[in-house]
């Protein structure tokens, strides 16, 4: 089971656990599959334990809450961390253990409150590992908890970075977090430069939350920017090509279910 199959079901148990039945050709709209790989994701959340119950006069799936027993409660911290360790993990990418410590993480979530499977699937679309990662520099952690923050409740952060010309701030929608050998990046829309942008992590020293919301758009490709994964300075990405005015306004988005 990779990441994104991860995603899928965590946003297929919020559907179903909505009190609305669905029928097949629904999920696999709403998830955007095929008919056999909904009727594969429902198999997997049974085997989770989730009940899915079918309604032959509907034909529709609907999944009740389990009531006895009772549900084990992660905080937002430890969620974070536990997609982190999944995601940027090297034990993470291998079969076996990557794929039990998914389906662990999808038992886990399956009975949680439907903001915690939100937030989870928010982190979970927005970590990306490409190929072994270097440490991240101590001296940049509190920034990069805080742009994880802002991806996991949804809000812009306003974030202060090192360019040629010195500090430049910019309010900032994540969307990304990559890993990549070259170092640790975050990419997102810049209301500065009015354009989804990429930045060093080791170049923010300051990272801001803000009231302001956001939802990131349906037609962005996460895999357009993996090349981009490793972070130049940020006076070439963010600044020169503001000024030949490039536009490249895409973003991941679910509904209101995924954030």
């Amino acid at each position: 089971m990779n990441a994104f199959r991860l995603t899928r079901l965590l946003r297929s148990l919020v559907l179903l656990q909505s009190g609305r039945g669905y029928n097949a050709r629904q999920l696999a709209d709403e998830c955007e599959v095929n008919r056999r790989t909904v009727f594969r994701d429902l198999k997997l959340l049974k085997e989770a334990g989730v009940p899915i119950h079918f309604d032959p006069a509907s034909m529709t799936y609907l999944a009740r809450s389990p009531s006895s027993a009772p549900t084990p409660t992660i905080s937002p911290d430890e969620l974070r961390a536990l997609v982190l360790f999944q995601q940027f993990s090297l034990l993470g990418a291998t079969d076996r253990p990557g794929s039990a410590a998914r389906s662990a993480l999808l038992k886990l979530l399956a009975s949680a409150p439907p903001k915690l499977r939100e937030d989870a699937a928010a982190l979970l679309r927005s970590c990306v590992s490409v190929a072994a990662q270097p440490p991240l520099p101590e001296t940049r952690e509190e920034q990069f908890w805080a742009i994880l923050d802002g991806i996991r409740c949804r809000q812009q952060v306003r974030i202060t970075y090192n360019d040629a010309d010195g500090q430049t701030r910019t309010k900032l929608a994540p969307y990304l977090v990559i890993s990549a050998p070259d170092g640790w990046s975050v990419v997102g829309r810049s209301s500065l430069h009015r354009q989804v942008r990429c930045f060093a992590i080791e170049q923010i020293v300051r990272v801001d939350m803000t009231e302001d919301a956001y939802s990131r758009p349906p037609r962005f490709c996460a895999e357009r920017w993996l090349p981009r994964a490793s972070p130049r300075p940020v006076r070439t990405q963010a600044d020169a090509d503001h000024s030949r005015g490039r536009s490249l306004d895409k973003a991941i988005s679910s509904n209101s279910s995924l954030g």
